[in-house]
């Protein structure tokens, strides 16, 4: 009913109670806000780098991976796969441990790939891109992957060794 007689004469001072309900919402907006950001901050985050490494000593070449928790919720990393050029996806479990590996608040887990490892089936086909998955499936794929897989696997054998 107050509604239809604001609507129907434009009031131009705002009663005691128009402010304070007005306040009161601010407040309460406020107070949601602050509720709701250390769920968002409380939880785990997973970072992923991938570099691209060679040896001309010892004629040897690999990408190395590293995933770090930056959150601050435990996670449990289950392996690492990624799309094949072929369209089909591979996966592997670190270190054949189909329970993972559990990482705490900023730790990090390194592991290497080398070019026997892109290389699957037996036409040879290899990976094209590289995720890092958790225990509840989200997968993480680290920046530049494309181009580290690439040159892995266009590094020829003779000079692997």
């Amino acid at each position: 009913m107050r509604v239809l007689q604001a609507i129907e004469r434009p009031s131009k001072s705002m009663t005691r109670a128009d402010f304070f309900s007005i306040v009161a919402i601010l407040v309460s907006i406020c107070c949601m806000g602050i509720s709701i950001y250390p769920i968002l901050v409380d939880r785990a985050r997973v970072r992923v780098k991938i570099m691209f490494n060679y040896d001309l000593d010892h004629g040897s070449a690999w990408i190395a991976i590293t995933a770090v928790n930056a959150g601050r919720r435990p996670i449990i990393l289950r392996g690492w796969g990624g799309l094949m050029n072929n369209g089909g996806t591979y996966s592997s479990f670190f270190e054949g441990n189909p329970e993972g590996i559990r990482l705490g608040e900023n730790t990090r887990y390194d592991f290497h790939l080398e070019r026997n490892d892109i290389l699957v089936g037996s036409y040879q086909e290899s990976l094209q891109t590289l995720w890092v998955e958790d225990s509840l499936g989200r997968r993480y794929q680290p920046k530049q992957s494309e181009g580290a897989l690439q040159s892995l696997a266009d590094s020829s054998p003779a000079f692997i060794g």
